[in-house]
């Protein structure tokens, strides 16, 4: 029998695991809107419960809370989705347009005017040995599906390798790609033969080895990857393709360097080994590179696209090479294919893109907000151990200098992390975390965010900061970090 709307309201009243921050939970009583969804929706529910406000007009940067009227800073862009920001002009446009047009809104996989200047648009950005696209179903982690179904049918063979921290999406064989146990434990007869390869990133590398002057910590990583795929006794067999992001994102915005790529491409090009490129999320500009593996030159088998392809709406698609076209008619298909309106949206998206050279400003305007980072940095007494990332797609981790791992690096500090991410929305300004115990805070603003919002919203984390600081730790007495040889940018 359903509760009525008034008993699921006094169920909300008392505390519940959606709100336990007191401080959250006095926001979301303020809305109707935010309780019913705490008694309709499931459990599954993520980002209400950080950010318990329900959004009713949305500009830019900028999201308004449809109750109380408050307007929140956006360093979120609905995990990078929206790359233009919200109800960007020429987007607009496109919809406007889209909607006089009388065209079908769904077309399965038939052909469509604006389907074939959706795929001209994609292949103008798309490196030349990419000469196939494949529409799938409309998330991120249906185009990884896509992506290792294909390869499994190009090599015949069954295994695949992903990386630590790695995050594909929740399908049960991307899913099973995920580096974070905390999501995939719950769920049993994931994806089978996937295996794991430590990320080559340098402040926390797995061996404990050091990033500068001599590549040591990457190298090694490099090194192990090549004894697996050469080693008659690894145990792993050879595998039909090695699934890796350029910049992690849910796994801390961790980033590989342009050699360590280069590397992973040499090895899987001997090998016979599909690259399979995961851009989903640091694709599109975001990176201060239109995709972040292009400043590498290195050319994938197999390009996953999602979240900003659509121009905010959803779209996922692969590239592939020519000789990777093995599919027979209806190897992978989805009913929504064929989203009119998401081919009118990328579109548009794409050409403002190249046409302000958006990457490029990108590029300026994340050394900016770095260079607050940076100064937060040497302020705080070594609370931040690593600043991560390139262009609007930057982390900063939060750890504890006075614990220290098993490699001496200070531990990270997740009640930190959680407290900032607090404090910065009572101050009004929504970002994410992620990466080991959370402690990775994430940006993720639009791209067309203005050197002036930059230096507004990098105060809002300043502050932010100071006062979960004071909450967490308590009182500081001033000292410096005893750990200065690992505080920096992390990058090799």
């Amino acid at each position: 029998m359903r509760r009525s709307t008034a008993a699921s309201l006094r169920m909300f009243s008392a505390k519940t695991p959606d709100h336990p921050h007191p401080d959250l939970f006095e926001i979301a009583a303020r809305s109707d809107i935010v309780k019913r969804a705490a008694v309709r929706e499931s459990n599954a529910r993520g980002y209400v419960r950080k950010f318990p406000i329900a959004i009713g007009k949305a500009e830019g940067v900028k999201v308004w809370d449809a109750t109380t009227g408050d307007m929140y800073w956006d360093c979120l862009g609905c995990a990078g989705t929206l790359a233009l920001g919200h109800n960007h002009p020429v987007q607009k446009k496109a919809i406007q347009e889209w909607l006089d047009s009388g065209v079908p809104q769904q077309t399965l996989d038939l052909a469509s005017p604006l389907k074939d200047e959706f795929v001209t648009e994609l292949m103008s950005i798309l490196p030349d040995e990419l000469t196939r696209v494949h529409f799938c179903s409309p998330a991120g982690t249906d185009c990884l599906d896509a992506a290792v179904k294909l390869a499994k049918m190009k090599t015949g063979r069954r295994g695949v390798m992903s990386f630590h921290g790695g995050y594909h999406g929740h399908g049960q064989g991307p899913l099973a790609m995920m580096g974070n146990l905390d999501t995939k434990t719950h769920v049993p007869g994931l994806m089978g033969e996937t295996h794991f390869l430590p990320y080559p990133y340098c402040y926390r590398n797995p061996f404990g080895l050091k990033g500068k002057p001599d590549r040591g910590g990457e190298a090694a990583v490099m090194k192990y990857i090549e004894t697996i795929l050469d080693d008659v006794e690894s145990g792993i067999p050879l595998p039909a393709c090695i699934v890796i992001e350029a910049i992690q994102g849910e796994g801390g915005v961790n980033e590989i360097s342009d050699w360590a790529l280069k590397e992973l491409r040499r090895l899987t090009a001997a090998k016979g080994v599909m690259l399979i490129m995961d851009e989903v999320q640091c694709g599109f500009c975001r990176s201060g590179d239109f995709f972040a593996f292009n400043r590498s030159g290195v050319v994938p088998d197999i390009l996953c696209m999602s979240k900003a392809l659509g121009g905010g709406m959803p779209m996922a698609v692969i590239a592939f090479k020519e000789e990777l076209n093995v599919w027979g008619p209806g190897s992978h298909t989805g009913t929504f294919r064929g989203n009119t309106i998401a081919f009118a949206t990328g579109t548009a998206s794409i050409r403002y893109m190249k046409e302000q050279k958006l990457w490029e400003q990108v590029a300026h305007k994340g050394k900016i907000l770095r260079a607050n980072f940076k100064a937060d940095q040497a302020r705080t007494g070594g609370v931040i151990g690593s600043i991560r990332g390139r262009g609007f797609m930057q982390g900063v981790e939060m750890v504890d200098p006075k614990n220290m791992d098993h490699f001496g690096l200070p531990k990270p500090h997740g009640a930190l992390a959680a407290q900032v991410q607090l404090e910065a929305f009572k101050r009004k300004m929504m970002f994410e975390r992620g990466g080991r115990d959370g402690a990775v805070i994430r940006f993720l603003s639009p791209l067309i965010m203005t050197e002036e919002e930059i230096g507004i919203t990098s105060k809002i984390f300043s502050e932010s900061l100071d006062a979960a600081i004071k909450v967490v730790n308590g009182p500081q007495d001033g000292d410096e970090s005893d750990s200065e040889e690992y505080a920096g940018e992390g990058a090799c």
